[in-house]
């Protein structure tokens, strides 16, 4: 593969290739700052990169626990029962830190839409049961429509789907 730690997210740019959501999303800022996608106000831009750390390192993760257990042959009832109850404390928690003022699209906005995608892909599948807070569920509906996001998931959706059910 192209990024030797296996990591991903990845970007290149030119001969510079960074794998890590949050150093990309930083390199980003700093090599394109307008418009900028994190607040003026340290202590807003000190929350927003807290948002960002939530999804990396409590959200996702709890997710990615579920792909080794995507065919049937490894299917485990145990730890998707396991992993619903992580990952419903944590969209509890993210409920509690979101802010519904969303006017503009903020790095620590980017790397929820694919986790989302991929529960909605998952749910039905393992099957899972998923419990969206409602103020989740508005919020996500506030970030899905900037325009970079809607283009990203439609482009996206589909090959998820097709990966999914083609493994």
């Amino acid at each position: 593969g192209i990024v030797t730690s296996g990591n991903l997210p990845a970007l290149v740019d030119g001969d510079l290739l960074i794998a890590d959501s949050e150093a990309i999303a930083e390199y980003i800022e700093e090599t394109h700052p307008t418009p900028s996608m994190l607040p003026t106000e340290p202590g807003a831009r000190a929350k927003a990169r807290e948002l960002s750390r939530f999804h990396d390192t409590r959200l996702e993760p709890e997710l990615r626990k579920l792909f080794k257990h995507l065919s049937l042959e490894t299917r485990d009832t145990e730890l998707n029962e396991l992993q619903t109850n992580e990952i419903n404390k944590r969209l509890l928690q993210l409920s509690e830190m979101i802010d519904h003022s969303a006017n503009h699209l903020l790095l620590a906005y980017c790397g929820y839409p694919i986790t989302f995608a991929w529960l909605d892909a998952l749910i039905p599948l393992l099957p899972l049961n998923i419990n969206w807070p409602k103020k989740v569920l508005t919020w996500r509906e506030k970030i899905e429509i900037f325009p970079a996001i809607s283009a990203e998931l439609a482009d996206y959706r589909p090959k998820l789907e097709n990966w999914l059910f083609s493994a």
